[in-house]
């Protein structure tokens, strides 16, 4: 049980410390959530909760080998990006300067 919870440990440690050279990572986050779930499996067994814990570090592993071939992704944790911030930029169109190139098509 102890070397479930070191291997959960290490594995958060290594999602959190993103350490680049160039555009390589030393510590893979592919390598955190592998331990995430090793981990997480082992406590699984004891307490249903810990299976949780594993199918979130199961959804993380698709951006984790999605960095590994060279693709940047981003999951917004609180709901910053994507529609939420388009919605609020159209908010209010009327407000919106007009440029001289749209002058002139007015």
């Amino acid at each position: 049980m102890r070397k479930a919870y070191s291997r959960l440990a290490f594995g958060l440690t290594l999602e959190l410390i993103d350490v680049r050279v160039t555009a390589f990572d030393l510590f893979s986050d592919l390598l955190g959530c592998l331990l995430v779930m090793w981990g997480a499996y082992r406590l699984g067994l004891e307490r249903r909760v810990f299976m949780l814990a594993w199918a979130a570090a199961a959804v993380l592993l698709l951006p984790a080998f999605a960095e590994l071939a060279g693709h940047r992704v981003t999951i917004p944790l609180l709901g910053g990006g994507g529609l939420a911030q388009a919605r609020r930029r159209n908010r209010h169109p009327a407000r919106r300067r007009i440029g001289p190139d749209e002058e002139r098509n007015l």
